[in-house]
This record gives C-alpha cells, structure tokens and sequence, in this order.
C-alpha cells in the first residue's frame, strides 16, 4: 500500500492516493488496530501535505498523535509533531510551531528513539529557525539533521545539502550556496531512483545561484536541464519556476522577454504553490513597472497583495513592497506609496538584521575554526615533540635491545656450536662404539664359525673316521662263525654303525654347511628344508620369489644361520607340524619370514634367551629389522634387509 501511495503522490493521482489511505483507515478500524489506523493518519497527513490541503493534512496529524501518545511511541510521535509544527508554519503560526517543537524536544526525545524521526524533528527546526530569521539555528539544526544521515542514503544527504544551500541563498553568500548545491547533486545522481523532482528543484535552484553570480551561461544550461527532466510531466509547478528564471536572464541580459505563460486551471487545483505564484506574480510586476504598463502592474499589485501573508521569503517580500511604492507614487497615491516605502524598509531591517546574525555566526564559526586549527597546529607540536621525545627514547630502547639481543644471539650461538661440536663428538663415539660392537660381533660370529667348522672337521675326520674304521672290523667278522644270537647282535651293531655316522656326518654338515661354497643361499636353504623334513616330524615349507641376488658369502652364512637357528627354534619348543621359510627380493631388499603355526611364546619374556639374542644380533650385524609377532595360533619372525646397508 504504501508503495502504491508513493506512486500515485508522484504521478499527482491524488483521488487513487485518498482511495488507499481510506482503505487503509478501514482496514484498521475493521481489525480494531489502533497503530495500522495511526499509520493510515500518516499516509493522509502526507497525502494532504502534497495536495497543499493544510486543513486536513492537520486534522489527519493529529489523530495519529493520539493514538502514538497512548502507546508512547516516541519515534512515530516525533515525526507527527513534526509535521504537525510544519502545517502551523504553513498557517504562519509560529509561536505554536516552535511550542510544539519545543514539547517535543522537552517529552519525547531520548537515546532511544530512531535516527529518522530525529532527521524529521531536525530538518523542522531548521525551516523554523529559517523563517524567523533566525539563521544560526537553523544551520545548526541542518548540519546536526545531516550528522545522523548514514552514507549511502544519498536522497536524504542531497535533500540536507539543497536545505543547506537555500540557507545560503537566503542570506546571499552565494559562494557556500554554490559549494552546497553541486554536493546536493552530486548525492541525488548516485541514487538509483529516478529522483526527478528534487534534481529539477536543484537545478533551478543552481540556476538562481548562477544567475545572482552573472553566469549567464551556465543559467540557461542548467534551466534546459530542468526542463528536459521534467518534459512530458505534469509538474507545472517546476515549469513555471523554470520560465520565471529563464524571464529573469532575459531581463538581465538585455534580450526580449518572453512573458512566462500560467495556466488558471493549475493555480485552481493548487498544482502550483503560493512561492511560486508570488515569484511569478513578482517577476511580470518588475517587467510591468520596468516598461511603465501601469494597468497590468496595478492587477498584479492586488494579486501580490493576496498571496503575500503566505510568504516567507524575506527577499521576495522586499522586492514587492519596493516596486509597489514605486507604482504608487507613479498614479500619485502617496500615501499607499509612503506605506509600501515603511514596509519596504522594515523588511530591510530584517534583512539587515538576518544578515547581521549570520554574518556573526559565519565570523564565529571563522574564529572557531581558526581557534581549533590553532590548537590542532599546538597539539601537533605538543605531539611532535612527544613524538620526538619518544622516539629519542626508543632509540635508546632500541640501541639497548640490540645490544641485549646481541649477547642472547652471540650466546645462543656459542651454545649452539658447543652443543654441535658435543653432538658431533657423541655421534663419533656412538658410530665408535657401534664399529666396536660391529667388529666385536662379527669376531664373535667368525670366532663361532671357525669353531663350528673346527668341530665340523673334527668329527668328520675324527670320529666318523674312527666310526668308519669300527664298522670295517665289525663287517671283517664273517657272519657263518656266529651262532644265531650272535648274527642278530652282529647286525644290528652295523646299523647303529650307520645311523651314528649318518648322525655325525648331520651334525658336521649343519655346524659347517659345504653347500655355502659350491650351492648359492636359495639352493642351500632349500637342501636345510629337505634335511628337516627328511629327518623330522615337521613340514617345513620353502617359498623364494622376486629378482635373484649374490652376497658376499660371509652374509649369506649369517642369513643362513639366522633361518636355522629360527628353524631348530620351532623344532625345539613350538610343537609345531608345519613351518614356513618365505624370501622375498624386491627392490634393494632382501625380507625373510619364518613361521609356524605352533603354540607361540611372549617375546617380551623370552627376548634375554640365548638362542634369541643369537639371532638379534645376527640382525644386527646385518643392519636389518626384526619383527616379532606371536600368539597361541603361532609365530612369525620377519626381517628386512637392505642390501645397500649390510
């Protein structure tokens, strides 16, 4: 609804306009919403505002009034009694303007209350102010009323510069007003809407500011710029002012007038208002008085007469009493003349007055600035000096921390060295004691090496020659000289002859395999399975996959050793019946599983067992992993080896 109200208002379709609000007004009363029904009043207070219908527009105001108080709506009743104190201005009441706005601020104005309706209270005080003369209030009030405007609503900002600028206008200091009016514009051309009436109002403002600073030119351009605006809309009240101002440059430049046309049917519907009907009024009589057509002026005098106590444009005001006692004393009415001539220059005095007021406002406002630019140049200095002071004193901060930073680093960095140079040292002895442990144990491993071949050799040459050498004197002994007790004794003496040197030729063989020298590792790991399984209960299981690899033989006796020690382990204490030897060689590694599927044991209780350390210590000889896991289902010994290490 209210966008439809904003429509019609802008289209001048005021019978549509009545239509919603009345609608709205039912609708409230229907629903027995007494806010909807106060917001029903404003939406009727505007329309009648825009319709220039004073006396409803006030009855409209106050009733929303009412039904505000009873809810104490600070906001909304600020914004009404601003606009009720308008509509008393308009009546040229402003004794009761200014009670009214004073009420307002004495009732209603707290932190509370919403930065719109103060820009309302603000912007009132300031046309208040303005009409009675009294200027420094009323650019307090606008430069306060555009304080609380946020800076990207630029209607509201280019609407606050245009009030600014009239201000400026009114008391001729044009240099301001002009500053003012390219601001107000330059706010209205960045808001997205199509804000056709207040940049047509800018720019016709704009125009008398130029006009009053003789730039004729740029007069005439900014008019056509209004004029284009508005081409094709029924604005008539900002046509007129156009003409007027164009009839204006005309007279200034010395070029034929143009007399500026009004419809009646315009001034009957109040489509244009009573400054601008004066100002138009006002112009033909300067024209009428200038070319001595007495008759006209004497028409338009009588209708100047009627509009005036409408007016509030103190310039305008003097300007028609002067060339009124002009008339008067030209028909030799000298008493009418007299009159006109004492209005005349008690609006002078006024003006005097007004221009007084500003110009010791505008020469405070001047010593205000100088006073706080002479103390922003003093607290300037007084912070330079501070800052000088500080600086002087960071510097010295500065030199000392350096210096104490200095100290840290040049120690931190002399312990950093140290504790290099004794890292360094404890990696030599660590590498140190890890060669010794290494030559240690590789004596160790040569040492048991060269006595297992020792023992190895011993029983081959030794025993099982002497084994050898028993069984040849038993089988000399023919068997037909023995008696049937004797030929059983006799035979089974050369069996456990041979049983015992297979044993012993076992034992050699394990303790020095001859394999190593003529057979590569896989070949003689494979020869350790079929011996196992040959001689006992366990399946043992030998898998080789990947590339094939040669070590130095020392190595793979060290590898060997490992897996038959692993191997005679499973034998020993994992009542096992099957075993897995796996050897895998990929890349540069050499990883070795061995497993079975026994009752398991717990590495951690027997990881100090002699033959375990054994085969730690092989690993480690062989700088290569070990990995142990064990449980009831069996165990798994997996060592990774890298060739490019051992």
């Amino acid at each position: 609804m209210e966008y439809q109200l904003r429509k019609s208002l802008d289209q001048s379709d005021y019978k549509k306009a009545l239509e919603i609000t009345d609608s709205m007004e039912l609708y409230g009363i229907k629903n027995k919403d007494s806010i909807y029904m106060a917001i029903a009043y404003d939406a009727k207070t505007t329309l009648y505002r825009f319709k220039r219908d004073i006396r409803n527009a006030k009855i409209n105001v106050k009733k929303g009034i009412s039904i505000y108080e009873k809810y104490h709506h600070y906001s909304e009743l600020i914004k009404s009694n601003s606009y009720l104190a308008k509509t008393l201005r308009d009546e040229g009441k402003l004794d009761s303007c200014f009670y009214t706005l004073n009420k307002i601020n004495r009732l209603y104005i707290s932190d509370t209350v919403s930065k719109g309706s103060l820009r309302y209270f603000y912007n009132e005080k300031e046309a208040s102010h303005s009409v009675a003369g009294r200027i420094d209030s009323s650019l307090h009030y606008s430069f306060k009323r555009i304080g609380l405007i946020e800076e990207d609503n630029y209607f509201q900002l280019g609407v606050s510069y245009l009030i600014l600028t009239e201000n400026f206008y009114k008391v001729n200091d044009l240099k301001k007003a002009l500053n003012y009016i390219n601001e107000s514009l330059h706010y209205f051309s960045k808001d997205p809407r199509n804000l056709t009436i207040a940049t047509c109002k800018a720019y016709i403002l704009k125009g008398n500011i130029l006009l009053a600073l003789k730039q004729y030119q740029e007069v005439k351009l900014y008019a056509h710029k209004a004029l284009d605006l508005i081409k094709n809309k029924d604005l008539p009240n900002y046509k007129v002012q156009i003409e007027v101002l164009l009839f204006k440059l005309n007279g200034q430049i010395g070029k034929p007038h143009k007399i500026p046309v009004l419809d009646v049917t315009d001034i009957k519907n109040k489509k244009i208002t009573n400054s601008t009907l004066f100002d138009f009024y006002l112009a033909k009589l300067k024209y009428s008085v200038h070319e001595k057509k007495w008759k006209e002026a004497r028409v338009l005098i009588e209708k100047l007469h009627l509009l005036i106590p409408n007016i509030s444009d103190l310039n305008l005001k003097q300007t028609f009493h002067q060339l009124s006692s002009l008339y008067w004393a030209e028909v030799k009415d000298f008493e009418k003349s007299y009159y006109e001539q004492n209005q005349y220059f008690k609006i002078k005095e006024k003006i005097n007055t007004r221009q007084h007021i500003y110009t010791a406002y505008d020469l405070d406002q001047k010593y205000q600035l100088a006073k706080k630019n002479e103390e922003i140049v003093n607290q300037n200095f007084r912070i330079q000096t501070q800052e000088n002071e500080l600086l002087k004193k960071e510097k010295h901060q500065i030199y000392l921390t350096l210096s104490i930073l200095s100290a840290i680093l040049g120690f931190i960095l002399l312990l950093f060295i140290y504790r290099q140079r004794q890292k360094i040292k404890n990696n030599e002895i660590i590498t140190l004691q890890h060669q010794q442990e290494v030559i240690k144990l590789e004596s160790l491993i040569d040492g048991e090496e060269k006595e297992r071949n020792r023992l190895a050799q011993d029983l081959h040459d030794g025993i099982n020659g002497d084994l050898s050498a028993i069984k040849y004197k038993i089988t000399s002994i023919a068997p037909s000289k023995l008696n049937e007790k004797e030929k059983i004794i006799h035979h089974e003496a050369i069996q456990m002859l041979d049983n015992t040197v297979e044993q012993v030729r076992r034992i050699s063989h394990n303790l020095a395999p001859s394999s190593l020298l003529n057979f590569n590792l896989i070949e003689v790991i494979q020869q350790f399975c079929d011996r196992i399984n040959s001689s006992n209960p366990l399946n043992t299981s030998f898998q080789y996959f990947g590339k094939q690899f040669k070590l130095e033989k020392e190595k793979e006796t060290v590898i060997y050793r490992i897996i038959q020690e692993l191997t005679n382990n499973i034998i020993k204490h994992a009542n096992a019946t099957e075993a897995l030897i796996q050897i895998n060689s990929y890349e540069n590694k050499l990883h070795i599983t061995v497993e079975d599927n026994g009752i398991g044991f717990d590495p951690d209780v027997k990881s100090h067992g002699i033959g375990l350390q054994n085969i730690k210590s092989r690993v480690s000889l062989l700088n290569a992993n070990l990995d142990i896991h064990s449980s009831a289902e069996g165990t798994s010994f997996n060592i990774e080896i890298y060739l490019d290490k051992i």
